[in-house]
């Protein structure tokens, strides 16, 4: 539910209650929904950022996530291939390719930040029914003007 919510732009309110339990015990064990619990969060996870960023809009935090994903990927493969190869020809890595594997990746979780950064921000504040409510307010008190003739 809360995914949905959050796909519809909803403010989500936690209100505190206290919870009142008579002789029950709990039967939840964490070890057996652990991973189901795991794996349907990081479902819900690439649908929200799938369909928030590339289906329903395309801005700045698409272009940082596509971009910084490449340059962490290609910097961390890169590096890790010429890192095997070093190993195995027993020789130290050029300044160079630690320069080529390193700031690849720099720069990509320089991006990943900033899309991180756009996310947290473009959450939504102010609860759909106030906005509605204001609307309908500003509707009522208006003077209608009527044609006469």
């Amino acid at each position: 539910m809360l995914f949905r919510l959050n796909l519809a732009g909803a403010v989500v309110v936690d209100i505190p209650m206290r919870a009142v339990y008579a002789d029950e015990t709990s039967n939840l064990k964490i070890s057996r929904i652990f991973f189901a619990f795991l794996g349907k969060n990081l479902r819900n996870f690439a649908k929200r950022i799938f369909y928030r960023y590339f289906l329903r809009d395309l801005n700045l935090g698409s272009l940082e996530l596509v971009v910084g994903t490449l340059l962490l990927a290609f910097g961390t493969i890169f590096g890790a291939t010429q890192w095997i190869t070093a190993v195995a020809a027993e020789q130290a890595a050029s300044a160079g390719t630690v320069m080529l594997s390193g700031l690849p990746v720099l720069a990509g979780i320089q991006f990943l930040i900033g899309f991180f950064s756009f996310d947290l921000t473009s959450v939504p504040r102010i609860p759909l029914i106030r906005l509605l409510g204001t609307e309908r307010k500003a509707e009522v008190s208006a003077p209608r003007q009527v044609a006469t003739g």
